[in-house]
């Protein structure tokens, strides 16, 4: 038998010159085995040798670095002392030391932590009695990444079985640091869906707050999970998800309810208690339907019981969507013409609605025969009622529009130059003093723009490798010119203003660029600019001055 070792030496005053050194030993107990080894220095006394300074020892294709690393040339047992990393496909581990046999890949780890994905494990002392088995003593196990966890799981003994699953036995739940739960026994599967999620928060309105959330598959297509919410100034509320997906579908059904113990704890006036009941929920559904990436139907459902519901227990969901959205949308397209049938009905009235139901038909931008003419076209027939939020009805009309757009794009030098013209229609059959308004507009104008570019630096930083500046200044005029001209549409959408006027957009669009898994990607957008307006008999009045910023950090 043989032990190969490799001896990877790195002098401290030439860190760029490595010694590769090869001892072959007949050791009649052991198979072949071999690992390697370098460091900044290694010292040899009699049949032993200590390695110090940025030590890295690789093992069946694991790296472990560590201060100092001491062995034996004629035995498997290594010791590493001194920040002991570990990093596998599975797991990181980080030691005070280890006592390792490389050759049957067992040990013992000293203080020990273990990050597996969420989850962070500290345990005083783990043993790895084969490659298949971790029994961690004194365990503390916790999702929380303070430094000072909120809460964790407290157990004597735990084991990881085969890198994908955890056990523990007479464990406790403690919350900061105060046991609250006996857990006689957990099996907790690190890579399989079928987990069990836990998260625990303080706020001033809800108090303490847990959510237990145990997940399951009904099959390949179906996946749910009951969350259990327990808020200590609210009660207990239960959660339902179903998600089903499979190659053309998706669907999504969240469900959630709360006797509420203190219903007005925030909310308390005499108008907001009118709108808030004990018995509090909401309902969520979203579907998509796919036949092809230009062939799709989606629809959403919404509905909650109050308008401060999401606002209280669920924040996040809240500031994504203020207004529960319910709508129907089915899209058929090609690369020339785009088709939609929409159907928007909000089943809460809590701000201002515009419900709608629109069948439209858009022509994209595209070139006309070899000329150097592109032509884009957008058509609607529309129903709008709009609510104020007291649910007055503010407008119900019947909206019909089209506009046609020519564009001769030009380059001239290092200027780019689009002159357009337009024409179209729109007929609305009530406005607010219930008349009906009937109007064709036309319109001309042009986009003008110019790019400069410099590259800043190519070294690797945070949020990508090297940072390109584009610079491109712009201006944009038109001029439009109604033959009916009124004040009485209400605004239901951007195009629902009809003016006679001159409007000059002036501006810098400010573009960083950088490069991420050797691809170019946008780290931040900025555009100043301000906007110009004169109406026919009035004088050229600007705006404010406009910043607005986009930023990207994946």
């Amino acid at each position: 038998m043989k032990l190969l070792i490799n001896l990877y030496l790195s002098l401290k005053s030439f860190r760029f010159l490595y010694i590769v050194i090869f001892i072959f030993l007949s050791i009649p107990s052991f198979t072949f085995s071999e690992y390697s080894l370098s460091a900044n220095s290694i010292k040899y006394l009699d049949n032993s040798f200590i390695a110090k300074g940025d030590v890295s020892i690789l093992v069946e294709n694991n790296e472990i670095t560590s201060d100092e690393l001491v062995g034996q040339i004629d035995s498997n047992i290594i010791q590493l002392n001194g920040n002991v990393n570990l990093i596998s496909d599975q797991y990181s581990l980080y030691s005070d030391s280890i006592q390792f046999d490389h050759f049957a890949n067992t040990g013992c780890f000293y203080n020990a932590n273990i990050e597996f994905d969420r989850l962070l494990i500290n345990a005083s002392k783990i043993n790895q009695s084969s490659n298949s088995l971790l029994n961690l003593v004194d365990a503390k196990i916790t999702t929380c990444t303070n430094a000072t966890p909120h809460y964790l799981i407290n157990v004597k003994n735990a084991q990881i079985i085969d890198n994908n699953s955890i056990m523990l036995k007479n464990a406790f739940l403690n919350i900061h640091n105060i046991p609250i739960i006996y857990l006689p026994y957990i099996k907790y599967n690190l890579n399989d869906p079928n987990n069990l999620e836990f998260k625990t928060k303080y706020s001033n309105n809800l108090g303490y707050s847990l959510l237990l959330n145990p997940k399951y598959i009904f099959d390949d297509n179906l996946i749910g999970n009951t969350g259990f919410n327990y808020f200590s100034e609210r009660g207990v509320g239960i959660s339902q998800n179903l998600e089903f997906s499979n190659k053309n579908a998706k669907s999504d059904l969240s469900l959630f309810y709360i006797r509420d113990d203190n219903p007005y704890n925030r909310y308390n006036s005499v108008n907001e208690k009118k709108l808030i009941s004990s018995d509090r929920f909401y309902l969520d559904f979203t579907s998509d339907y796919f036949w092809t990436n230009e062939k799709y139907f989606k629809t959403k459902v919404s509905y909650l019981s109050d308008k401060y519901l999401k606002e209280e227990f669920f924040r996040d969901d809240y500031i994504r969507e203020i207004q529960p959205e319910n709508y129907l949308s089915g899209v058929f397209a090609n690369e020339i013409i785009g088709g939609e049938i929409y159907l928007n009905n909000r089943l809460n009235d809590f701000y201002s609605n515009l419900n709608k139901a629109e069948i439209s038909a858009n022509i994209y931008r595209c070139q006309i025969a070899d000329s150097p003419i592109y032509y884009n076209s957008k058509n609607a027939i529309s129903y709008l009622d709009l609510l104020d939020y007291n649910n007055l009805v503010l407008n119900e009309t019947l909206r019909l529009y089209s506009r046609n757009e020519l564009h001769l794009p030009l380059k001239i030098g290092y200027l780019n130059f689009i002159p357009k013209i337009y024409s179209g229609y729109s007929f609305y059959s009530k406005t607010l003093t219930n008349s009906n308004f009937d109007n064709f507009f036309i319109g001309s104008g042009f986009e003008t723009s110019m790019s400069l570019h410099k590259i800043l630096h190519t070294k690797d930083k945070w949020y990508g490798k090297g940072l390109k500046h584009s610079l491109k200044p712009f201006i944009n005029y038109s001029y439009n010119k109604n033959s009916s001209f009124t004040n009485d549409i209400f605004r239901y959408e951007n195009f629902d203003t009809y003016l006679n006027d001159h409007v000059i957009k002036l501006g810098l669009n400010n573009l960083f660029l950088t490069k991420r898994d050797n691809k170019i990607s946008r780290l931040c957008e900025i555009d100043i600019y301000t906007v110009g307006n004169k109406e026919d008999n009035l004088d050229l009045d600007y705006e404010n001055l406009f910043v607005d910023g986009r930023i990207s950090l994946k």
